[in-house]
């Protein structure tokens, strides 16, 4: 596993979320995320936010139009989700882009009835959707009292940039969020228009106008979350292969912001060597092993650990007693510090007493999303030790700017045609 695929960190998640490790720092990945690239959660192109927003203003325009309209916004936003990607496949399905490959194959215009579309099970359990919560608040597209999908209100913003995401599209005669309404109202199930297809699917770049109020929307604000948000966006727009990142970074990024992002950067580390230590007894493991023949297992890898630990402590950073819990854990003998990391884990290993057993996600080997996702991390010129939401923002201005679909396949033709794996 990489960081990607931990607690909040990133744009995919293996299938099988039980494969997914936070060794209950969540809360403090995300914080050290926020401390670097404030507001963006897991988005990496526009459409995600588009999609998860058009579920919003869809959901919103059938309550208004029918009082008997009870689905919820997550609902709806996943129904459109799984539409658009459905739509999607047709034309393409190694594409990074697209979600639910498996769960959406076989899949006929007929299942696509609303009442079907929008139910638990139909489409994935972590939609892309997800990785939008935080950035449609953020930027200000909806309003809510809390970061959750369902108290979400679109705000005039919200419903601009929906209208100029859809603007020149007109499946059925309609403008699509008339024509979405009418199949979340059960009226038709008219979804195999090129006009729909072509306004929802991920590989269909936005409107011009759409992408320019997304960038203005990145870097407006007056908080200081927004002046991190929109520096850190300024400094991957300049980033190019063979160029030193960080000393591009001077003038743009300040003093407190760059501590925090350094420290980030030691922190997120962290589980990469966590988790590697764990791969390392879980390989080759039986029904149970001993933490003695545990320890011995991981040396090389616990002892990495204790180094990287003992590094971010030396930074004395208090604000997360969470994360120095974390490192004075890893920082003791290996045996205590092996005992503390399958005790966090309890899913793919369990500790019992003195001996470390098979937990629900028990493999035995490395799964090869793991591998996959290993070489993410050196496609884009951002430094591999940062935040993977500075990758994101880099990849998010090429989509910006038309020129994510020719990088994706210049990565495919480096990689041998691997993609991150959902």
């Amino acid at each position: 596993m990489t960081r990607n695929t931990w607690g909040l960190l990133g744009p995919e998640f293996l299938s099988g979320a039980r494969r997914t490790r936070t060794l209950g720092l969540a809360s403090a990945v995300r914080y050290f995320n926020d401390r670097a690239v404030p507001g963006v959660g897991g988005i990496w192109y526009g459409k995600q936010l588009f999609l998860a927003l058009l579920g919003v203003v869809v959901a919103e325009r059938a309550a208004q139009q029918s009082p008997k309209f009870k689905t919820s916004k997550i609902q709806v936003a996943n129904a459109i989700e799984a539409l658009a990607c459905w739509l999607a496949l047709k034309q393409s399905d190694s594409d990074p882009r697209l979600r639910g490959r498996e769960k959406l194959a076989g899949k006929q215009a007929k299942d696509f009835a609303f009442s079907l579309a929008c139910k638990p099970g139909f489409y994935l359990t972590q939609p892309m959707r997800m990785q939008t919560v935080q950035p449609l608040l953020a930027l200000g597209f909806v309003s809510a009292a809390a970061e959750r999908f369902n108290l979400f209100s679109s705000t005039a913003d919200g419903r601009n940039f929906v209208d100029a995401a859809c603007n020149g599209y007109k499946p059925y005669k309609h403008d699509v969020v008339t024509h979405l309404t009418g199949w979340a109202l059960g009226d038709h199930i008219d979804v195999e228009s090129k006009e729909l297809s072509d306004a929802l699917s991920p590989l269909v770049a936005m409107p011009v106008l759409a992408s320019q109020l997304l960038q203005e929307r990145l870097q407006q604000g007056n908080t200081p979350d927004a002046e991190r948000r929109r520096n850190a966006f300024a400094w991957i727009k300049i980033m190019k292969p063979g160029q030193d990142a960080n000393a591009l970074a001077s003038g743009l990024i300040g003093t407190n912001h760059w501590h925090d992002i350094e420290v980030g950067a030691v922190f997120l580390a962290l589980h990469d060597l966590a988790i590697s230590a764990l791969d390392a007894v879980e390989v080759g493991m039986g029904f149970e092993c001993s933490i003695q023949d545990g320890t011995k297992k991981a040396a090389t890898q616990l002892q990495n650990l204790k180094t990287a630990a003992q590094n971010f402590l030396d930074y004395e950073h208090t604000d997360r007693k969470d994360a120095v819990e974390f490192c004075n854990a890893c920082v003791a003998d290996p045996k205590t510090a092996l005992q503390s990391l399958v005790r966090r884990d309890d899913t793919v290993l369990r500790l019992e007493g003195e001996k470390i057993k098979r937990g629900p996600a028990f493999l035995g080997k490395l799964i090869q999303a793991s591998i996959d996702n290993l070489k993410t991390t050196g496609d884009t010129p951002v430094p591999p030790s940062l935040s993977h939401r500075f990758r994101n923002m880099y990849r998010l201005n090429l989509d910006l700017n038309s020129q994510i679909h020719e990088w994706l396949q210049a990565r495919n033709q480096n990689d041998g045609g691997q993609n991150e794996q959902e």
